[in-house]
Formats: structure tokens, sequence, C-alpha cells
């Protein structure tokens, strides 16, 4: 509902150069404005003002300042989605240390930031290394703030994922499954982040050799996303 009042505001918060705020609600609008932009679909522009966000408060507030670092991983999250793997790798394994220098163990943006370098090395190949992480995510989400918070479910579908690249199909589906079952009683069978495990779910079944179930489930998920993305 409010993705209106951010376009507004995008044009504005680049000509005031916001991003050189050292206050913390410009700092969120910024925050906030960049991630309408990545949802829109403006990558690019997402980017810059990231990128803008985070050298300005590295310069003034320091590299390992909260801010700083927050900027930091959501950058390194856009470099992934742009293709520049290389220069995500480089820069979310920056902001895992700099988490680590000052103490943040276990906290929400330190678990996320441990969770990025796990995804790139899924994209390096290293599937053995991307599962002893991504699996250490997990767990101490599942320690931290429980097994069905919806940070934990996240780690699950992460993990999930390393499961099902490394070969262990029977425990990805157990997990896609629990996934799909917890997130239809947050937020129904059709929304967006339940398709996401349903989805997974439906690899699954194809790689353990259902290619009729998972042929059928599919062409249901094709149904729904028609009918909820068109424009009648």
């Amino acid at each position: 509902d409010q993705w209106r009042i951010y376009g507004d505001l995008y044009p504005h918060t680049m000509a005031a150069q916001a991003y050189q705020s050292t206050d913390p609600q410009v700092q969120q609008l910024v925050d906030n404005v960049s991630r309408y932009l990545y949802w829109w679909g403006s990558h690019e522009a997402s980017y810059e003002l990231t990128e803008r966000a985070y050298g300005a408060r590295r310069d003034q507030l320091g590299a390992t300042d909260l801010a700083t670092l927050r900027a930091g991983h959501w950058l390194g999250w856009l470099l992934f989605v742009l293709g520049r793997f290389q220069e995500a790798a480089e820069l979310n394994s920056d902001i895992l240390q700099a988490y680590r220098e000052v103490g943040e163990e276990d906290t929400e943006d330190h678990l996320r930031a441990l969770g990025a370098v796990a995804a790139d090395r899924r994209v390096a190949g290293d599937f053995a290394g991307s599962l002893e992480l991504t699996q250490e995510v997990y767990d101490r989400h599942v320690r931290a703030l429980g097994p069905e918070d919806p940070e934990t479910i996240n780690a699950a579908h992460n993990l999930g994922v390393s499961l099902r690249l490394s070969g262990d199909l029977n425990r990805a589906y157990d997990i896609d499954y629990r996934n799909q079952q917890i997130r239809i009683q947050y937020y129904g069978s059709d929304h967006p982040i339940t398709l996401e495990s349903t989805r997974s779910l439906i690899i699954d079944r194809r790689e353990l050799g259902d290619y009729v179930g998972a042929r059928t489930e599919a062409q249901s998920v094709a149904d729904l996303l028609r009918h909820q993305l068109s424009p009648g």
C-alpha cells in the first residue's frame, strides 16, 4: 500500500543526498526506499542507492557500525542478484568478519550474514562447504529464535536447497514439507512465501523420481499464479 509513496520519495532521496545522513530515521528511510526499488524490479537503482549509503556510513561511522553493516549486507545481496558473485562474496566475507569483531553473535543480522556467505559458497560450487555453514545457520536460528520463527523457517528453506544440491534428497523433502506446512498456517496456501516452499517440494519430488506428482503440482501452482497475476 505504501509503494506509491516510496516511488514519489525516491527522486527526492537522491536529490537531497539523504544516503549521506547519519540520522537513524533517515537511514531507515533510505534503506526502505532501496528495498522498494528492489521489489519493484529496479535492481540497478537499488544497488546505486545502497552503494552510496554504504560508502557514506563506512566513511562517517566506521566499517563496524551496525548501520554500516546492515547496508553492507543488503549491498552484498544486490551484487548477488546482479550476478556479480565474486564481488558479493568478498563483501559478504568482510561483513561477516566485522560482525564477529563487534561480538554480534546469534543476532538476526549476524545470522543473515552467515547465510549470505553460505549462498556464496553454493554459487561457487562448494556444495559441501555451503551445507556445513547452512546447517550451522539453521541450528543457531533454532537455538536463538525457536524452530517456527519466520527467520528460522527461511534458514530451513536454505538448508533444503543445500541438501538438495548435495544429493540428500530425502532430508531436503522432509525439511521443505515441514516448512510448507508451517507457512500454510502462518500465511495460507497461496501466499508467495508458502509457494516458495511448494516449488521446492516440486523439485524434490521430481528429483526423487515422482515425475507425475511433480508435474501435476507444478501445473496447479502455475494456474494459481496465472490467476493471481492476471490484470483482471
